[in-house]
């Protein structure tokens, strides 16, 4: 048994959760069964490593289009904002995804997805503990995790090279050292401030 794509669209969590990643909801059917009522949900960061193993230069294309970006996170919103706007369609690769999928893969969404709607909980108590979980406050703490670490970033590194002015000479080797020096110590204060804060009484 083979699945086909029927349709697919993707959601944000910056604007739910905070974080800017992107899942990707996936629509299939197969010849035997009607398309999915609930779809298959797929994160972006498992359909680049299945897109690693079938096309490396798409993979590198695509890796190359976050590194273009900068900054820290994932910035998945942004990247597909740059595919639309370079005109790539990610349509074929989530076919062979899902073409890939083996029958047993199959058989278990559409089994999972009966017991789903058999078992639906209520919708004001699941949306009751979601909103309990993710507070304003959280939401926006999770939003402002990767522009403080920038900002961070920014400030060590103009306050390095007002130092060490001679940075600005050194070789690629050592460029490439440092960045990650730099990305570390950003990343770890912030890390420690975080806990800091949470476990402060």
């Amino acid at each position: 048994m083979k699945a086909f794509l029927t349709r697919y669209t993707y959601e944000n969590m910056a604007d739910v959760t905070g974080d800017d990643l992107v899942f990707l909801h996936i629509f299939f059917a197969t010849p035997q069964q009607p398309e999915i009522a609930i779809p298959h949900i797929l994160p972006y960061d498992k359909l680049l490593r299945f897109i690693q193993t079938q096309n490396y230069s798409v993979y590198e294309y695509l890796v190359s289009i976050r590194k273009t970006i900068g900054g820290y996170g994932p910035k998945q919103g942004e990247v597909f904002r740059i595919m639309a706007d370079e005109g790539f369609l990610l349509e074929p690769y989530i076919q062979q995804y899902v073409e890939s999928l083996s029958e047993e893969q199959i058989t278990k969404h559409y089994k999972g997805m009966e017991q789903i709607q058999q078992n639906t909980p209520d919708e004001s108590q699941l949306l009751s503990s979601i909103q309990e979980e993710l507070t304003p406050e959280r939401i926006q703490q999770n939003q402002n995790w990767y522009p403080y670490i920038e900002e961070i970033d920014q400030a060590l590194h103009e306050t390095t090279l007002r130092f060490y002015p001679n940075l600005a000479e050194q070789d690629k080797a050592f460029y490439t050292t440092y960045k990650e020096l730099l990305s570390r110590t950003s990343l770890e204060f912030a890390r420690q401030l975080d806990k800091l804060i949470n476990n402060h009484p």
